[in-house]
């Protein structure tokens, strides 16, 4: 059975004749994994490579658009590796995955909040947990060599989620991600938030009192991260330099 009309407009985009045989390989792949009749279907997302759709407010479905030659493999599968590796650990880094294709990729909707809005809006308490646990879940990427390679940007690809007392984050997009990648998480995502220069880095630097000093030991440490990261130095090794990086940060030790 063929996609309703006005389905076909949502998901082949951008609707054009002369993508009419790619859009066909699409529709048959939606049909595949969904009956989409008498379903929610909204645009949450339009990007340079991709579009997001809500359904039932429930997933999130990521479509190729048609005018651009790219596979979802990639992110289909670094999910799927996250997957596996959230049955095993308990901890879950990024949305659960359900499909995916070089057209597609099925997961889970986060109803959460972005990493912006958080920041801004956050307790000192709250900041300090959530921060904390987000420089966690980065060193969790880097031990199975997962880099996301967008987390020096992490305005769009943090989210942040709450229940009850617990403020937990999620990493989103992994379109530009690489297994067995040689980025670290970690030093993205800590250079991001305590070195950049932007209204994020300035609320928590004051709120963690982070002066010029402190940074200047930060970036030292995090050379000396990036070295042992590089060249897969002893766990013990690492987590001597984590601790040191953690202790500046969270301490406020000088």
């Amino acid at each position: 059975m063929r996609l309703m009309e006005s389905l076909k407009y949502v998901i082949c985009f951008p609707f054009n004749d002369k993508y009419a045989k790619k859009c066909l390989e699409i529709e048959e792949v939606i049909e595949k994994i969904l009956d989409l009749e008498g379903r929610k279907l909204t645009l949450l997302a339009k990007g340079t490579d991709s579009i997001v759709l809500s359904l039932d407010e429930k997933y999130a479905l990521k479509v190729v658009r048609l005018d651009r030659e790219i596979s979802l493999l990639k992110e289909g599968m670094s999910l799927y590796i996250l997957e596996r590796n959230f049955k095993k650990t308990g901890i879950k880094i990024a949305p659960e995955l359900y499909s995916f294709s070089k057209y597609h990729v099925l997961m889970e909707r986060i109803n959460g909040i972005s990493i912006s809005d958080f920041i801004f809006s956050a307790s000192e308490d709250e900041l300090k947990d959530a921060l904390r646990s987000l420089l966690i879940y980065s060193l969790k990427l880097d031990s199975i060599r997962l880099s996301h390679n967008e987390l020096s940007r992490p305005y769009h690809h943090v989210f942040f989620i709450k229940n009850r007392e617990k403020i937990t984050p999620i990493f989103l997009d992994f379109g530009s991600s690489t297994i067995n990648g040689n980025n670290s998480n970690f030093l993205q995502i800590s250079s991001a938030l305590f070195l950049s220069k932007s209204r994020i880095n300035e609320r928590i630097t004051k709120s963690f009192k982070i002066d010029e000093i402190k940074q200047n030991k930060l970036r030292e440490l995090l050379i000396l991260y990036k070295n042992c990261f590089k060249k897969r130095c002893m766990q013990e090794e690492i987590e001597k330099v984590i601790e040191k990086i953690l202790n500046i940060i969270f301490r406020q030790e000088s």
